[in-house]
């Protein structure tokens, strides 16, 4: 079982948003209680959230507002700031992220700052985007998609942000470099979890490799069959000793995991379908994985909804029809709990 698996293990609480009517409920709950907690709420569900779990905190963003929920004293959300840049929500967490940070310790946030064509500059065979009557060398980042600025803010303690750094890059759809130019900048503080780390780190694309899977050529044609997987093939990940889950792997920009989704024992020698999955013959519906102990949470990657299934049980412990942002939280949550929340 690989190291993201083990953090995993540490805690078998799910978090998930539920939007009910005009409202988004923050809410936690294991498998086993068999009902939700709701430990917040929010006026919509957030772009971003960064939990801090030994002050007790998370940090959140509504619109263009940054605020801090606290579980200490009476518990309500406090907003900290203006956050330091304009978007639209439908692109915030694409275009933007937020952290608490390695290097100064404070609430940092970063956003893709588009450059204008005159701000494009084309000297001897090389290209510079021009900020703030700087010109910056574009360092390949412009050969594809569209110029931008990385620009990663620091919030001060009277609520003021202080730019840090403005590191040129490109983005749109696809392979193109976005926010990844920041990896060193927006490093995260040890012991807090951004939302969005959480899931990025619950699987990554070179775990999905079929090859992993000791199986003879035959034996693969077999399992690549009775999946219907198409010339993509087919991944493979551990899940617990002996067992194992695969399915059809689709190519768009990236690769995605498709249904059907199988358990299988013993090198595949056994195979169980998942049951209660969306299912289509061209492999529309795409999934997410992530592991707690020897449950799996499979969320669809392009809708709502969650499916949380025990060690080759063909049929899920729990279905979650209008969740968003489902996650098992890697580290302990009981000072989540509290006997009511605001």
């Amino acid at each position: 079982m690989n190291a993201a698996h083990l953090v995993l293990q540490l805690s078998a609480t799910l978090f998930y948003f539920q939007a009910e009517g005009p409202v988004c409920d923050w809410t936690i709950r294991t498998v086993a209680e068999g009902a939700g907690e709701r430990v917040h709420s929010t006026a919509s569900c957030p772009s971003h959230l960064v939990w801090e779990p030994a002050a007790r905190r998370a940090w959140y963003t509504l619109g263009h507002d940054l605020h801090e929920r606290s579980w200490e004293g009476d518990g309500q959300p406090v907003l900290r700031a203006k956050l330091p840049f304009r978007t639209t929500p439908d692109t915030m967490a694409w275009g933007s992220m937020l952290r608490v940070s390695a290097a100064s310790g404070k609430i940092r946030v970063a956003f893709l700052e588009p450059v204008a064509d005159k701000d494009v500059v084309k000297r001897a065979g090389e290209t510079f985007f021009r900020r703030k009557g700087r010109l910056h060398a574009d360092q390949g980042a412009a050969n594809v998609g569209m110029p931008y600025f990385a620009v990663v803010w620091d919030l001060e303690a009277g609520g003021a942000w202080t730019e840090i750094t403005a590191v040129p890059t490109n983005w749109e759809a696809g392979e193109t470099l976005g926010l990844t130019v920041l990896s060193d900048a927006m490093t995260s503080k040890p012991g807090t979890y951004p939302l969005d780390e959480i899931s990025v780190n619950a699987l990554r694309t070179r775990e999905w490799d079929g090859a992993r899977l000791a199986v003879s050529a035959t034996r693969r044609q077999d399992i690549a069959r009775r999946l219907a997987a198409g010339d993509d093939g087919f991944g493979y990940l551990d899940w617990t000793a002996g067992t194992g889950i695969v399915f059809p792997i689709v190519y768009g920009d990236t690769p995605h995991a498709s249904s059907p989704i199988y358990c299988c024992r013993d090198s595949c020698a056994t195979l169980e379908k998942l049951r209660g999955l969306p299912e289509s013959a061209n492999h529309r519906e795409t999934f997410s994985f992530q592991f707690s102990g020897d449950a799996l949470l499979v969320r669809p990657e392009a809708a709502t909804g969650a499916w949380v299934y025990e060690a080759c049980k063909p049929d899920p412990v729990l279905h979650l029809k209008r969740t968003s942002s489902a996650h098992w939280l890697p580290f302990d949550a009981a000072w989540l709990r509290r006997p009511s929340a605001p």
